[in-house]
């Protein structure tokens, strides 16, 4: 009966990119990073090394209070449009033709690809601050001391 399409759900869209991003940068962190500072602690100076680990310490912790509260607002938004969507489709159970219980269900569609539509550009933006913030604070002392040896 009825013909609208459910969208995908944007909590479990988000949940995995999460992990997904998560899991690089642990790995980042706990495997590739401890090679790189054995092999960059001839060239830098010990302060700068664990300046470095620090930093990036940071970073991950960061990005994972991040991904913890954005989850956590993402499932608020889904659970609401999933109950408003659940009380129309009830609506239209009860009674098919009635129009407004139809239009108020394509509301909620439209709602939630909305949502989808802005939460995804400013997923990609704190990814790509994360990603930025990991190189700068590798390669900006590796480039001041390269400087300081010439």
């Amino acid at each position: 009966m009825n013909n609208i399409k459910k969208s995908a759900s944007i909590k479990y869209y988000f949940l995995i990119i999460s992990l997904a991003i998560g899991a690089i940068i642990l790995l980042l962190r706990f495997y590739i990073l401890p090679q790189l500072l054995s092999a960059i602690t001839d060239i830098l100076p010990g302060d700068q090394v664990k300046t470095i680990e620090n930093r990036l310490s940071f970073i991950a912790i960061g990005y994972f209070i991040f991904v913890f509260l954005s989850n956590i607002f993402i499932w608020k938004i889904e659970n609401g449009l999933r109950n408003e969507e659940n009380k129309a489709q009830n609506f239209l159970n009860v009674n098919p033709n009635d129009c407004h219980a139809r239009e108020k269900l394509r509301q909620i569609l439209k709602k939630r690809k909305n949502y989808f539509r802005v939460i995804e550009p400013v997923i990609i933006l704190v990814i790509g601050l994360m990603v930025g913030l990991f190189v700068t604070t590798l390669i900006i002392p590796i480039y001041q001391t390269i400087e300081n040896i010439k």
